[in-house]
C-alpha cells in the first residue's frame, strides 16, 4: 500500500484529531518571520487543519499541496480561502514564488532517492529572503511505520548531507531543533528553520 492510499484511508481519523488542535509553536514562530499578506506554500497540507487555518487567520495567502485526494477534498472544505492542489511535490509547478514554505511532517514521505530532488525545487519556489520550516529525520534511513492500522514509508538523509543540500541551494539554517518535543503535536527528530539567501552565507546560525 502506498503512502497516498494510506492517507486516503485514514483521512477521517486525521481530520478528527486535528480539527480543534492549535498550530505547533514552531509554525507560529515561522509565521512571525513573514510580512503581512505574505504568500505561503504548505507541502503536505493534509486537511488544512490546524496549520493552514492558522496561516489564513494571520492574513497570509495560502497554497497547499498534498497527494491524497481525500485530504485535499477536506482541505478545500475546511479552508475555502486557500488554493489546494492534489499533486506530488516533485510534479508541482507554481505560477509564482512564495515568501514562506512549510513542510511539517511531509518531506519524509519522499522516497530516499528523491530526497535530494526537493531542495532545489523549494529554493526555486522561495523568494529571496523567504523562509522554510520543515521536519526531517536525523540519520540516513528508510523505514516503515503504522498509523490507524495503515502502513506508511519514511526516509531521511544523514544530517551532514541534509545541511550540505540546504547550503548548496542557498537555504541558510537559522535555527535547528533536535529531539523536539511538543505535548500537543508530538515529537520530531529534527526541525529546521532556514532562510533563502541570494548569496551564500558564512556559516550556519544554529540553535540546538
Amino acid at each position: 500500500m502506498s503512502n497516498q492510499t494510506s492517507y486516503d484511508a485514514i483521512s477521517a481519523q486525521w481530520a478528527a484529531r486535528r480539527h480543534n488542535a492549535p498550530p505547533d509553536p514552531l509554525v507560529v514562530q515561522f509565521a512571525q518571520q513573514l510580512a503581512a499578506n505574505a504568500t505561503v506554500l504548505d507541502l503536505g497540507c493534509g486537511t488544512g487543519e490546524p496549520n493552514d487555518r492558522f496561516l489564513i487567520e494571520q492574513g497570509f495567502k495560502l497554497t497547499g499541496v498534498d497527494f491524497s485526494a481525500a485530504m485535499i477534498k477536506r482541505a478545500r472544505k475546511n479552508i475555502p480561502e486557500g488554493v489546494f492542489h492534489q499533486q506530488n511535490f516533485l510534479d508541482f509547478v507554481p505560477q509564482t514564488q512564495f515568501a514562506g514554505v512549510l513542510a511539517f511532517d511531509s518531506l519524509f514521505h519522499l522516497d530516499h532517492s528523491q530526497q535530494p530532488q526537493i531542495y532545489p525545487l523549494i529554493s526555486q519556489w522561495l523568494k529571496n529572503d523567504g523562509w522554510l520550516l520543515f521536519t526531517h529525520g536525523k540519520t540516513n534511513s528508510t523505514k516503515t511505520g503504522e498509523m490507524w492500522g495503515k502502513t506508511f514509508s519514511y526516509s531521511a538523509l544523514a544530517l551532514p548531507e541534509l545541511l550540505s543540500q540546504l547550503s548548496e541551494q542557498h537555504l541558510i539554517v537559522q535555527q535547528m531543533w533536535q529531539d523536539y518535543q511538543n505535548p500537543i503535536s508530538g515529537n520530531r527528530d529534527l526541525v529546521i528553520l532556514a532562510q533563502k539567501k541570494s548569496v551564500q552565507s558564512n556559516g550556519l546560525g544554529v540553535c540546538i
